[in-house]
Order: structure tokens, then C-alpha cells, then sequence
């Protein structure tokens, strides 16, 4: 092995908030990134997918997002779909305490779902996920729901329970 067949990050370095409970998320970005694209992990604390949950991972989002910022990524991602969908307001308000905390563009997967469904002009679509939130993109965005099931959070973020 050789210092270059390690990926440090040589072209863009991502920093990721990943639930802490999620094991899929590093494994499955390091194989669909380019390998000059570094990725840079820190955790909040999520473990199931009541209410109180999934909003309390938002707490500590400015603290954890700094401690991304000191590797100096390019961009940090919140990446918990049920969180950073949970209204049609939270993929923004978290994208700019991360961004105001950090100086550091953010996303969060809400707004990657959304971009990517306009790539693809989606009219109707299915949702899969490990929380049953209704979150009202649909409606602002012009989406039909025609399909809604909700996964165990252990089966979605484990893919060895499959």
C-alpha cells in the first residue's frame, strides 16, 4: 500500500452527520464517491424514530458540524432523511446552522431527495423509510405520494438484517 492508494481527499473533502446508529452510510458513500473525494464522519445521537428522537438529534447539530469543519470539507451533509424531512422548513434551518456555525456550505439528504426528483420531473413517487412522517413536501413541491411504508429503523440502516 502507498500513501496514494489511501483517499484522503485530494480533490473535495465531505463531512457527513450521520444518526448514530446508522452502519450503511459510511460503507455505501466511500463506494459511490469518486476515490479523490474524502469523507469525514461524525455522529448524533439517534437511535429509534419517535418524535422526541428524531428532533432531539437536532440539538447538538452546531457542535458536531464544527467538529467536521476542522478537517476543512468542501461541503457537510446532514444525513438523516426522517430528521431533515420531518416539514418542509427543517432541511433549511438545519443547512443554516450548520452553514452559520461553520462557514461551510451544507445540504441535507431532504434537499438531495428533492433535487433529485425534479431531475427526474417525479410527479408520483413511493416513500420507503424508517419513519412514518407525513412531511408536507409533498404537497409544496407538487409531489403524490401514491405509496407509504414505514421500515424498522435497525432493518434500514443495517443491511446485514436484510
Amino acid at each position: 500500500m502507498t500513501i496514494d492508494s489511501i483517499a484522503y481527499g485530494k480533490r473535495a473533502r465531505v463531512g457527513v452527520l450521520l444518526p448514530s446508529g446508522n452502519i450503511a452510510a459510511e460503507a455505501e458513500l466511500r463506494a459511490i464517491l469518486p476515490y479523490d473525494v474524502g469523507i469525514h464522519v461524525t455522529r448524533l445521537p439517534l437511535k429509534g424514530s419517535s418524535r422526541e428522537e428524531l428532533l432531539g438529534m437536532t440539538e447538538g447539530v452546531e457542535h458536531a458540524a464544527a467538529l467536521l469543519a476542522d478537517t476543512e470539507p468542501s461541503l457537510i451533509v446532514f444525513h438523516c432523511t426522517a430528521v431533515s424531512t420531518w416539514d418542509p422548513a427543517m432541511d433549511s434551518s438545519l443547512c443554516q446552522r450548520i452553514s452559520v456555525s461553520t462557514a461551510t456550505q451544507a445540504t441535507t439528504t431532504a434537499q438531495a431527495i428533492i433535487n433529485a426528483l425534479r431531475a427526474l420531473n417525479a410527479k408520483k413517487v413511493v416513500v420507503i423509510g424508517a419513519a412514518p412522517v407525513k412531511t408536507g413536501h409533498e404537497e409544496r413541491l407538487n409531489f403524490e405520494v401514491v405509496l407509504r411504508l414505514c421500515l424498522s429503523p435497525a432493518l434500514t440502516w443495517n443491511p446485514l438484517k436484510f
